[in-house]
């Protein structure tokens, strides 16, 4: 076993232009994988099968990188001065989430990691390590939290003091120590219950726990039914939703712009109306998304989500299931 300075890694993170990082030591995370099962078990995953399996992996971080001694995460903000100007919803709105960046963030945030990974090798050639994005089994708000990135808020959202919830995360897994290593931040939500208020399907009933059977983000890009229930409302959004986060007061106070250029807002996405999207046609959509995160949901759905909207109810929130 080897160990790092911690001042390195602050040196290699600084080089590589990275807004957040923080090094936690590896641990078993029976607790937070004791509530994903108890969450789980009452269904508020949608149909969202996948959570379901390896759990051992994402209460055992050793189980998926053998030798794994260090979670380093980082988190990269994706807020820009496009997205000030927020999307109303209306009789013609189509609302796309800001973080539809210009380039996919998971691409972008392994490539990152990937580049911390050999700096690291640099110093001692025998380190190894697995990076991770949202498309592993890993509880990165969690590790994020241990890691001092910051904390997680009433809407489920990891949330930093200085970028608010508008930070993509990503981590990776090392076989060595540190000299030292970063403090878990305290929860800074205090009695603010703005995220939870200002939910449309009231799917942040309890703190700290989405609904995601309720959840306007999951039916959006999770769901893959070919129509949507008539009770579920999407109050106008196509793809994502972020309701619980323009009304956040971390959020409110930001005023600096991401310095990663391909972390900016696709803006060709915002603040179209139906009849753009209806006319934009499959291989222009395609061709649009191509490099980005909106890429993994199809056209027809977009379609879709725009159909709904137009036979739309109005939300109540106390009976609303979507």
């Amino acid at each position: 076993m080897f160990e790092f300075s911690h001042d390195a890694l602050d040196k290699i993170c600084v080089e590589q232009k990275i807004d957040l990082w923080g090094i936690a030591p590896t641990a078993l995370l029976n607790d937070e994988v004791a509530f994903l099962e108890k969450w789980l078990s009452e269904g508020k995953h949608g149909d969202m099968h996948w959570l379901e399996d390896h759990l051992e992996l994402r209460r055992n971080p050793a189980e998926m990188f053998a030798g794994t001694q260090s979670i380093l995460m980082i988190g990269i903000s994706y807020y820009s001065a496009e997205t000030e100007i927020e999307q109303e919803a209306g009789n013609n709105s189509c609302r796309v989430a800001k973080y539809v960046t210009k380039v996919d963030y998971h691409h972008y945030l392994k490539k990152l990691l990937y580049s911390i990974l050999k700096e690291l090798q640099k110093i001692n050639p025998d380190t190894e390590g697995r990076p991770f994005t949202d498309s592993a089994p890993v509880m990165e708000k969690v590790w994020a939290q241990k890691a001092g990135l910051g904390w997680i808020g009433k809407n489920s959202l990891l949330i930093n003091k200085r970028f608010g919830s508008y930070v993509f995360l990503g981590g990776l897994m090392l076989n060595c120590t540190f000299d030292s290593y970063d403090k878990q931040e305290k929860n800074n939500c205090g009695s603010c219950n703005a995220c939870q208020n200002n939910c449309p399907t009231n799917a942040l009933n309890v703190p700290h726990v989405l609904e995601a059977n309720k959840c306007i983000n999951y039916y959006t890009i999770e769901n893959r039914d070919k129509e949507l229930s008539s009770d579920i409302h999407l109050d106008d959004w196509i793809y994502g939703c972020e309701s619980c986060q323009v009304i956040c007061p971390w959020n409110l106070r930001l005023s600096e712009s991401t310095n990663h250029e391909s972390m900016h807002v696709l803006t060709e996405v915002r603040n179209k109306n139906k009849k753009w999207w209806k006319n934009l046609g499959k291989s222009s959509y395609n061709k649009l998304v191509k490099r980005t995160a909106m890429s993994r949901q199809d056209y027809e759905r977009i379609l879709r989500n725009i159909e709904h909207n137009e036979k739309k109810q109005p939300v109540d929130p106390e009976s609303s299931s979507g």
